[in-house]
């Protein structure tokens, strides 16, 4: 399928058929229009509505003649309810086809093969225009926001630098076979990314933030009315199947050094962060157009900074040689499957003596995975997200 751009830019674009054209409707109303979760509906069902987005649906007609005024008024009745009705034509529109789209606040816009995408009335000039001042705005705002993220990525640069440091020093220190508090450090901060199914953070949770993000029209009462960015938890549970993945690649991780494990612990940390805030927290209100991602990504970082998070880093965690923290039976699931590459004993064992943990009755609890999630559950999700 062609990525679409314009025929200003390098490449131009040569449309096949009428799914390639309703592709182009799509990425137009995300790209231009600032609709980011318009989607093409398939072919089938679509009860003449090709493309849906937040409060808008679109027709794409991909035909020879100009597209006559009974086809744009069942686009209009089949769009009931819309804040707007856009109708996209390959070869323009008849002269009473105009006329009721004027009337009726229809939006016409005109393509060619080329994937350009034109304006064609006053109400589809005014869209566009409105998303141009939205965007202006929009630009103003992620300007500040970038100001106003400055001290913590700040903060979160010190953090991967005494991160970096800190393994560094690692790479030239004695065996790690021979470090059991190496060892436990590992094994227990290794464990900090496991729990149980139900969870708060668990597959039950994940599933709930896709589907919030998805839907059509999301209000949730979070101080207000409010809105939930697809996109914002869209990237949060492609990172959390990624990440969850890493911590499940136990032939690689067995093989890692100690400077390895501090840079992975360290990276695996900030990314979790980031994700569940991406997933659990990306509102806007409902009267404006969805901030880009960066927009939620800044914020999961002053998030973290406000949150004390950088303050007890993997990092510093590793060099003041932490209290014990976790759930026991996370910790025992953690030191089950050996990550260090040393039999799940031996790593119960360091968790014991170093850790000061007591294991007794704790494999009669409910299992728990990295992140909540088992493997049934990530590859439910990749069918959902994917």
């Amino acid at each position: 399928m062609a990525k679409f751009r314009s025929s200003r830019h390098d490449h131009e674009i040569l449309l096949a058929d009428w799914l390639e054209a309703e592709e182009l409707a799509a990425w137009y109303m995300r790209e231009d229009l600032g609709m980011s979760a318009a989607r093409v509906t398939g072919s089938g069902n679509d009860r003449g509505i090709d493309v849906v987005a937040d409060s808008a649906v679109a027709q794409v007609k991909h035909v020879s003649v100009p597209v006559g005024a009974p086809v744009v008024q069942a686009a209009l009745g089949a769009g009931h309810g819309n804040e707007a009705v856009l109708f996209f034509s390959l070869s323009g529109y008849t002269r009473q086809a105009e006329e009721f789209a004027a009337r009726a606040g229809v939006c016409l816009f005109q393509y060619d093969i080329y994937g350009d995408v034109r304006a064609r009335n006053d109400a589809a000039r005014e869209l566009v225009a409105n998303r141009k001042s939205a965007s202006s705005a929009q630009d103003t705002g992620l300007n500040q926001l970038r100001a106003k993220a400055a001290p913590a990525l700040a903060r979160l640069e010190t953090v991967r630098r005494t991160a970096d440091t800190l393994a560094t020093s690692l790479e030239h220190a004695a065996d790690l076979g021979n470090d059991d508090r190496t060892l436990a450090l590992i094994t227990g901060l290794y464990a900090q990314f496991y729990e149980k199914r139900d969870s708060r953070w668990g597959y039950p949770a994940s599933e709930e933030s896709i589907e919030a993000g998805w839907a059509e029209l999301v209000l949730k009462t979070v101080r207000g009315n409010v809105r939930v960015s697809r996109a914002a938890v869209d990237a949060g549970v492609h990172e959390l199947i990624e990440l969850h993945d890493e911590l499940g690649d136990l032939d690689r991780l067995r093989q890692l050094t100690a400077a390895q494990w501090l840079r992975a612990l360290s990276d695996w940390e900030f990314r979790w962060n980031r994700a569940r805030y991406l997933m659990t927290c990306s509102y806007f209100p409902p009267t404006e157009n969805e901030p880009p991602l960066e927009t939620f990504e800044l914020e999961a970082v002053i998030d973290m900074s406000n949150g004390g998070k950088f303050n007890h880093a993997v990092a510093s965690r590793w060099i003041d040689g932490p209290t014990r923290s976790g759930d026991p039976e996370n910790c025992f699931a953690a030191a089950q499957i050996d990550p260090v590459g040393r039999g799940a004993d031996y790593c119960l064992r360091l968790l014991e003596d170093f850790w000061g943990m007591d294991f007794s009755g704790a494999e009669d609890g409910k299992p728990a995975y990295p992140l909540g999630w088992s493997q049934k559950d990530v590859d439910s999700l990749r069918r959902i997200v994917d």
